[in-house]
């Protein structure tokens, strides 16, 4: 028997902590990290319907699953459990909004067939994983500032998408997977011991020690200036034009066609598209950083209220006192 376990973010909840300082050591760790060659996770977020691609093709995801065989036995002949990480796995697309649960289901239920699959989730209250994607990005947006962010929110809100309606992902990977193959993880929790002790004790670590990751440092959010408060980030016109041409290469041209040709079109299109928002940002008015005022706080929390006491009750948790409502 050998499980395969994914770790499918979400983003801005510690996945590069559990990728570089927890999964890179372990044996059977697939990716993703960084520097980390051979990294069959990159490849199967290509191969998965996630954003920016809508959808996948069986022969491809059969070729992924014979491949991650073949390595397991070489490399880790002994090793019953492997580790796929990759915060992008959680990504919605334009047709759903949890498309990588379905995936994974077919893959469990007709290619993985050594072990079982399982699932690991990083979750972390909405109002703060907003603030803190809004941050990330923001040296792609050329209008990042406070006021920006505050409508950004309540676009968000009036958008009404159930993307980080987190009741709706466990009770999907429950009954996908079963709850023993589940494990649901609170970044609220990062600086405590039993957040890595139900980390260690569900992925079956062999190099992992858990005091390494209780001092202050190890957990650093560097963007995170203060409890409410976060910095954004220098515009940046070439990496702009890099999501850019991702996003829509990654709708238009699947990775399997023509791949000789992708990347010099890709560089082109870079380029041009480069020199496009240098030129838009000669004149920039933006802020350094952006306030998650109590105002905008409560106005996500009401949004949100209903589906957070639903989670509360699926996983036995008080997640009032957590900020999610």
């Amino acid at each position: 028997m050998r499980d395969i376990i994914f770790h499918i973010g979400h983003p801005k909840c510690a996945s590069t902590t559990l990728q570089n300082k927890v999964f890179k050591s372990e044996p059977g760790y697939l990716g993703t990290a960084k520097t980390m060659p051979n990294n069959l996770a990159k490849e199967l977020q290509r191969i998965a319907p996630v954003a920016p691609s809508i959808s996948w093709r069986k022969s491809e995801a059969r070729r992924w699953g014979k491949k991650v065989s073949d390595v397991a036995k070489q490399n880790w002949p002994e090793t019953e459990r492997l580790i796929a990480s990759s915060e992008m796995y959680s990504n919605n697309n334009k047709l759903k909004e949890r498309p990588i649960i379905p995936f994974l289901k077919y893959f469990a239920e007709h290619i993985w067939t050594e072990g079982e699959v399982k699932v690991i989730m990083v979750i972390r209250n909405q109002s703060d994983k907003i603030a803190s994607n809004y941050a990330q990005v923001s040296r792609t947006n050329i209008k990042a500032s406070q006021n920006d962010f505050e409508k950004y929110v309540y676009k968000y809100i009036k958008k009404n998408d159930k993307y980080m309606d987190y009741a709706l992902w466990v009770k999907d990977l429950h009954h996908s997977f079963g709850k023993k193959n589940v494990c649901i993880l609170l970044m609220e929790d990062i600086k405590t011991e039993k957040f890595w002790q139900d980390l260690n004790s569900f992925c079956d670590l062999k190099n992992f020690n858990i005091q390494t990751m209780l001092s202050n440092d190890a957990n650093s959010n560097s963007k995170k200036l203060s409890k409410n408060s976060w910095k954004l980030q220098e515009y940046d016109p070439s990496e702009k034009a890099r999501i850019q041409v991702n996003n829509y290469l990654g709708l238009l041209w699947p990775h399997s066609i023509a791949t000789g040709l992708r990347l010099p079109v890709s560089s082109r299109i870079k380029n041009v598209l480069c020199k496009f928002y240098a030129n838009k940002s000669l004149n920039l008015n933006r802020g350094n950083e952006i306030m998650l005022t109590d105002t905008l706080k409560l106005e996500l929390w009401n949004h949100y209220k209903k589906s957070n006491i639903e989670l509360e009750k699926l996983l036995n948790r008080d997640l009032s006192k957590l900020n999610y409502y």
